[in-house]
């Protein structure tokens, strides 16, 4: 949106290019023209578009609901509370049946906008072969400028651990993995106790 360009406005004391009423005689008064008027309705109708509301030329509260409704989409109730810590845990046990990669994967919608904190761990035995790797990753973020994928990893033989925050809106679906994987060429089993823990952080950051 912008102040009115039709002919004959006047600028007020701030800089804003107003309308001016016709004086007989004296002024002719700003016109009246169509991207004024249009420009106007056409950003309400955004808005109540945003919101799903139908519009209703007999309704003249339409605004009010679609700024309840706009609020309402993004405001923290004051009793809300962080979600408890999630923790999933893989702990293999020895068999021919086990692969070069074990995930340990969450998923989480969020009841409020707010962020995710995941944090991972990987008990890794010294029998593991050298260069072994560990993943974190969050994805699922509707937040503009979000990245696709928060990423943490580390390779090593040791125990790692690695965590990663993504900013959530209301009702994205996060998904959180921890993987490890030991170079195929070894011939090893990744035979490693993995923990995988969230918390929710309600609020706007």
């Amino acid at each position: 949106m912008d102040y009115t360009t039709a002919p004959g406005y006047v600028t007020d004391a701030t800089g804003r290019r107003q309308f001016a009423d016709q004086v007989p005689g004296q002024t002719d008064g700003t016109s009246l023209v169509a991207d004024d008027r249009n420009q106007d309705r056409n950003a309400l109708m955004y808005c109540l578009e945003q919101v799903d509301i139908d519009p209703d030329a007999e309704d003249d509260t339409q605004v009010w609901q679609m700024l309840n409704k706009a609020v309402e989409a993004i405001a923290v109730p004051a009793n809300a509370q962080a979600d408890q810590n999630r923790q999933s845990y893989y702990t293999p046990a020895p068999s021919s049946s086990e692969t070069t990669s074990n995930v340990v994967t969450l998923t989480f919608t969020a009841p409020h906008a707010g962020r995710i904190l995941a944090m991972c761990h990987f008990n890794v035995s010294n029998l593991q072969p050298s260069q072994c790797q560990a993943i974190l990753s969050i994805s699922g973020s509707s937040v503009s400028g979000a990245p696709s994928s928060a990423v943490w990893g580390d390779t090593t033989v040791l125990t790692m651990s690695g965590s990663g925050v993504m900013p959530v809106n209301k009702g994205d679906v996060v998904t959180m993995s921890a993987t490890y994987n030991v170079p195929p060429s070894t011939a090893q089993f990744a035979s490693v106790g993995q923990t995988l823990t969230f918390d929710f952080q309600p609020g706007a950051f």
